[in-house]
């Protein structure tokens, strides 16, 4: 079982685990100012007043760190499981 199954359980499981955990962190954070919308209100007003998009930015820079990564570790860790 250790030596059959389970290898082929985690190269069918991989893309999808990666899929949703990289959506369930943009989720979370996207919830997160859906559930506070007051946290969010006064970068908004400063953002159309200055018309600054860097706290947008950052956050998307944010996220490229954060994400990249993962996606390319997962990517490659495919590869090597699939050949």
């Amino acid at each position: 079982m250790a030596y059959v199954v389970i290898p082929q359980a985690v190269r069918n499981v991989l893309p999808d685990l990666v899929s949703n955990t990289v959506e369930v962190v943009k989720l979370t954070s996207l919830a997160s100012v859906w559930r506070c919308p007051k946290c969010s209100i006064p970068p908004t007003w400063q953002r159309s007043l200055t018309y600054n998009p860097s706290p947008i930015v950052l956050a998307a820079g944010v996220y490229l760190v954060l994400l990249w990564p993962v996606v390319r570790l997962m990517s490659r860790l495919e590869h090597r499981l699939g050949g």
